[in-house]
């Protein structure tokens, strides 16, 4: 009987938690993507969004990314500098970057980095974005 007593709000609990993760996970759409180049240390990323965002992260795919500096470009002409070294590993997200002020349009993304050819493979990097 004890054991019953536990398993439920147990259960629950974990629903809960499931569905909140899944929740803000949905809150995050693409702002644009990139092949990286082994050669080139220094790549633009283009966004069509036209939402004020608040909050960008990056994730790779195919090979791992040295991050040294970004640079988030707004369509009223300002943009935000961040030194952000970050090792960008394959399939994991990296950590976010706020906005300055309350969420902006973002028009381009310029990345500083170094990449290691070791896999053979370009490093595709996707910028995603949340209001």
């Amino acid at each position: 009987m004890n054991t019953r007593r536990l398993f439920i709000p147990l259960i629950s609990l974990i629903f809960i938690v499931t569905g909140a993760t899944a929740a803000s996970a949905q809150n995050w759409h693409k702002l644009g993507q990139k092949d990286v180049n082994f050669t080139i240390d220094h790549d633009t990323i283009s966004t069509g969004d036209r939402n004020h965002i608040r909050e960008i992260h990056m994730q790779v795919k195919y090979a791992p990314v040295k991050l040294r500096r970004v640079v988030i470009n707004y369509k009223d002409g300002t943009h935000q500098e961040v030194e952000y070294l970050e090792d960008l590993t394959i399939g994991r997200d990296s950590r976010s970057i706020t906005v300055e002020g309350t969420g902006k349009v973002i028009h381009n993304i310029d990345l500083w980095y170094e990449t290691a050819a070791m896999t053979g493979k370009k490093a595709k990097i996707t910028v995603y974005g949340r209001s």
